[in-house]
């Protein structure tokens, strides 16, 4: 699909929910990259400090939910800044309910895990959702394609044998935990 002024609005119901759904889709990188303005890939609003967005800030994709006013969470690919007009990319954003107030979420671009995340689950579940834009607004232009918008969360690709360094911040308190993946050892 050729996008350049706008995007497509679905239904969530039946699609997407609050605990569960996700995005993938494979974007092609148009000739204007690193364009200044935001350019969006998914997007949905309950209201305006309840949201989950995809999009593209100076090249640089972030994947958001926000839950509420004070409850802001995301992740961003660096590597996206480094990418060259005319190929294509896969990306795939996703959440699931880790419990009734949390959810967990994750970001993959071309097969790697960016990271995942947890943040306060929407209260309120909106009745549509835009992909290609944001509001009518910011949107990709360019080509997407193999889009799919699924209920059914993606697991993380597979994670190859190596060292690993979490790092903890203790000097920010926050309401919440950290729920890490289980991950089946590796040999």
């Amino acid at each position: 699909m050729a996008f350049s002024e706008g995007g497509i609005s679905l239904p969530t119901d039946g699609l997407l929910t609050a605990a569960n759904g996700s995005i993938a889709l494979q974007c092609y990188v148009p000739e204007d990259w690193l364009a200044k303005e935001d350019r969006t890939l998914f997007h949905l609003i309950a209201h305006p400090h309840a949201h989950v967005t995809l999009f593209f800030r100076d090249g640089l994709l972030t994947a958001v939910y926000k839950g509420g006013k004070d409850d802001f969470a995301s992740l961003r690919s660096k590597q996206t800044v480094q990418w060259e007009p005319g190929r294509w990319h896969r990306v795939q954003f996703s959440w699931q309910a880790a419990n009734s107030n949390e959810v967990d979420f994750l970001l993959t671009v071309d097969g790697e895990l960016i990271g995942v995340a947890v943040g306060r689950i929407l209260p309120d579940w909106p009745q549509h959702c835009e992909v290609a834009a944001r509001n009518g607004g910011s949107p990709w232009k360019g080509l997407l394609r193999n889009i799919v918008v699924s209920s059914e969360p993606i697991a993380p690709p597979d994670l190859v044998p190596g060292k690993r360094s979490i790092t903890i911040y203790v000097d920010k308190t926050h309401p919440s935990h950290i729920t890490l993946p289980v991950i089946p050892s590796v040999q």
